[in-house]
């Protein structure tokens, strides 16, 4: 059984999916973003999102995502939870820009998506 959570980060247009340990803490969370984005971990803050994207609050670097209750029902490959980042000293506030929807594709629980027809 695979252990690993599954998390959608967003910042403005980007979204990068990344896979940590429930036991992983945020900053293990930042030091991959930052191998990807050069963005120093410093300079991260990281929110917990719900379903359509609102703020609900500030990640600590050393807590488990254990303890912020992310687990393998809410945290999925299928359906990645979300988290935004905001970048110090470059954003006065989270500015996310959602994803457009793609056909027969659901998304974070939206079981509305149409499936593409057969021919």
């Amino acid at each position: 059984m695979d252990n690993k959570l599954h998390f959608e980060v967003c910042r403005k247009k980007s979204h990068y999916f990344l896979e940590v340990s429930p036991t992983d803490d945020i900053e293990e969370l930042k030091r991959q973003l930052e191998g990807i984005t050069a963005i120093p971990v410093k300079n991260m803050w990281l929110w917990k999102l719900d379903k359509d994207g609102n703020k609900l609050e500030a990640l600590s670097n050393h807590v488990t995502f254990q303890e912020y209750g992310y687990n393998q029902r809410n945290a999925m490959a299928q359906r990645p939870a979300l988290i935004g980042l905001r970048v110090i000293n470059e954003e006065s506030e989270l500015k996310i820009d959602h994803l457009p929807k793609f056909e027969g594709i659901a998304r974070n629980g939206d079981s509305n998506a149409s499936t593409p027809s057969s021919t």
